[in-house]
């Protein structure tokens, strides 16, 4: 469309972008499985003495305190999160997380805690649960 001075309003408006193709070649990357460092509750409820002794010891009790507890500094509620997710990642570390009842509240954290950094644990614990049968 000219206007008076015979110029067109708007110059550019016969060049516009149509459409972009980018073809961009994906190589097969095959990436190294970082494992988690060891833990003690791991190590020890591998063997059924170990398990047992969880079992009957007041450290479940202890980890679920510590998780629920608004008095427990950030530190020491993930402590007890890992010690929890290295006790569940093994087939008879579930079966005491279940019986301690201490999935809920984990998940609970994870949609409510005030921390990003304590969400982020809790999503990764759950990870570290559900890599059992059980879980």
């Amino acid at each position: 469309m000219e206007g008076l001075s015979g110029a067109r309003d708007n110059i550019l408006a016969e060049f516009f972008l149509e459409q972009v193709v980018m073809k961009v070649k994906i190589l097969p990357v095959k990436y190294k499985t970082i494992k988690n460092p060891i833990h003690f509750y791991g190590e020890l409820v591998k063997t059924k003495n170990g398990a047992e002794f969880l079992r009957t010891s007041k450290h479940l009790q202890r980890f679920r305190s510590d998780i629920l507890s608004s008095e427990t500094s950030l530190i020491s509620k993930r402590a007890a999160l890992w010690a929890l997710g290295h006790v569940g990642s093994n087939e008879l570390g579930i079966k005491l997380i279940v019986e301690a009842d201490l999935i809920q509240p984990i998940i609970n954290l994870a949609e409510n805690a005030d921390f990003l950094s304590l969400r982020g644990t809790c999503i990764y614990i759950i990870g570290m649960l559900s890599n059992t049968k059980n879980g």
